[in-house]
């Protein structure tokens, strides 16, 4: 790969995490990896508000709490089936993850936007660090059920680790905002 002077996911080691058995410090394991989610998010977003939905759902479903968090949550509570505020935000989910994977060579990109995002959701939202993990098993779930038998345990160990990696820049980013009072 050739060097343009920007750090990119195979020379930076911020993808070290040794959190839920995830270490990743060879670069032709990151590589891999990366190449997995990549890969499978493809197939996945190939029909991106059908996979939105199902994890919204699945995400309200198994943890109720959280649909409090949501602006459309009266309408959810009312009829899931029929919210176009479910609709909308499970778009904007699937948006965002299109962005970061296709951004996960290129983190002078991606881990401003992550931090920014993060601080919205902590600020704006009132999102929790440990809201991270009910849409973690959620987004898990939702690519199992949209690559079935392809969601092997080598997918589900490269979706894990990145997505912790993710999302704790996020939860940094929401952190870090929440202490400056920013946003």
């Amino acid at each position: 790969m050739a060097s343009t002077g920007k750090p990119d996911i195979l020379s930076t080691n911020v993808f070290h995490s040794e959190k839920q058995g995830v270490t990743e410090d060879k670069p032709d394991d990151l590589q891999k990896t990366v190449d997995i989610v990549v890969q499978t998010w493809k197939l996945v977003n190939q029909d991106a508000l059908k996979h939105g939905t199902v994890f919204y759902k699945r995400l309200f479903t198994t943890h109720p709490g959280v649909v409090e968090l949501f602006s459309f949550s009266s309408e959810v509570k009312e009829n899931m089936d029929e919210s176009s505020g479910l609709e909308n935000q499970a778009y904007l989910l699937m948006a965002m993850i299109d962005y970061a994977v296709s951004q996960l060579g290129n983190l002078d990109e991606l881990i401003p936007k992550l931090k920014d995002l993060g601080a919205t959701h902590f600020v704006k939202y009132q999102a929790k660090p440990e809201h991270f993990k009910p849409v973690g098993e959620s987004l898990l779930w939702t690519l199992k059920e949209g690559l079935g038998e392809l969601f092997t345990p080598e997918v589900e160990k490269a979706w894990t680790s990145i997505y912790t990696i993710l999302s704790d820049v996020m939860i940094e980013g929401g952190k870090a905002a929440l202490d400056d009072g920013s946003v």
